[in-house]
């Protein structure tokens, strides 16, 4: 819950853990995906140590595996994004073919690794 704090006083309060981190959300919603996307700095913000990205059909959770966060330090700031596509194909007898659509709907959180 503190990941989406809009007070300053809050930020970077959530706990990411190199053990493995699960988000949860609500309500899924059929036919699309969610991806939780994790933008790793340092301490300080002042270094971009790397990014991990997990995708997969929108179930209301997803669990980002420890093994792709332990080579982060502890007390490492952490951008978290939560984004969910819809994609689909519209027939479109204009072009003679399919016009590919893709929806994204994105919110960022802050944590740290811990």
């Amino acid at each position: 819950y503190t990941l989406l704090w809009v007070d300053p006083s809050y930020a970077f309060d959530a706990p990411v853990y190199k053990s493995g981190a699960t988000f949860t959300w609500g309500p899924p919603i059929q036919n699309t995906k969610f991806e939780v996307m994790i933008a790793v700095y340092s301490w300080d913000g002042s270094q971009f140590l790397g990014a991990v990205s997990c995708i997969d059909e929108d179930t209301g959770s997803i669990t980002v595996p420890g093994v792709h966060l332990q080579g982060y330090p502890v007390g490492s700031l952490t951008a978290v994004h939560l984004i969910r596509h819809r994609m689909s194909e519209v027939a479109s007898q204009d072009y003679q073919g399919l016009i590919q659509t893709h929806m994204k709907w994105e919110v960022v959180g802050t944590g740290h690794i811990e």
